[in-house]
């Protein structure tokens, strides 16, 4: 149900399970200075505008966890932002099970780099994974009518000196560093703009509708 363009795995077309379709993945791994303990984070959101609708909700979420599992260096940052009338609360499911799913399979691990390997296995399947699992779950187990809503999300891990990012939908992360001096910035995704011919085509083909403003995509 984070249904919208997506992205996530580089070689992987077909899927078959739940409403994230793999397709033109921005898949980003690097690494930072060794120098790179989290001093401080912040989150700020505010509700999007509509012409006709100016009591838009704030469909906005965010996760910020740090020492996850009490490994050091091992922090997860995302950026979910729904859409259409119950995006808020696919944006808020896909917040809490992203999060419980990364927490419960690397509890057996005990070193940031261990995990950073066992994640990178096989073009990062193991993330894939959690995405489509949170995708089925969200679909599965929610009362309310969410056929027509979904959520973006810009997924961060850092373990140690490397940093994972995934995206999904229409959003992205950029990293601000210091390059000799200079502010520097690097966009980690090409972002998916769901009004491109090529995107509007394969969306259509598989059952979606585009509108202005809006995705509407089930299967």
């Amino acid at each position: 149900m984070i249904k919208t363009s997506q992205n996530i795995n580089n070689n992987n077309n077909n899927n078959q399970n739940g409403n994230i379709n793999i397709d033109n993945t921005t898949m980003r791994d690097i690494n930072i200075s060794s120098n790179c303990g989290i001093r401080a984070s912040k989150s700020l959101t505010q509700a999007g505008k509509e012409p006709t609708d100016h009591r838009k909700k704030n469909q906005d979420n965010y996760i910020i966890e740090k020492n996850i599992n009490n490994i050091l260096e091992f922090n997860i940052f995302a950026v979910l932002d729904g859409h259409s009338d119950n995006g808020h609360i696919v944006s808020q499911l896909a917040s809490k099970y992203l999060i419980k799913k990364f927490t419960n399979l690397t509890k057996d691990f005990c070193d940031s780099e261990l995990i950073y390997n066992f994640l990178k296995k096989s073009d990062y399947q193991k993330i894939i994974n959690i995405f489509l699992e949170t995708d089925t779950e969200i679909i599965t187990k929610t009362k309310f009518d969410i056929s027509l809503s979904g959520s973006t999300c810009v997924f961060v891990i850092q373990l140690g000196e490397h940093i994972i990012c995934a995206n999904i939908g229409y959003s992205r992360a950029i990293l601000v560093y210091d390059k000799n001096g200079q502010i520097t910035f690097l966009n980690y995704h090409t972002i998916q703009n769901r009004t491109s011919p090529k995107k509007k085509k394969r969306i259509e083909l598989l059952g979606g509708t585009v509108r202005i403003r809006r995705l509407n995509f089930v299967g």
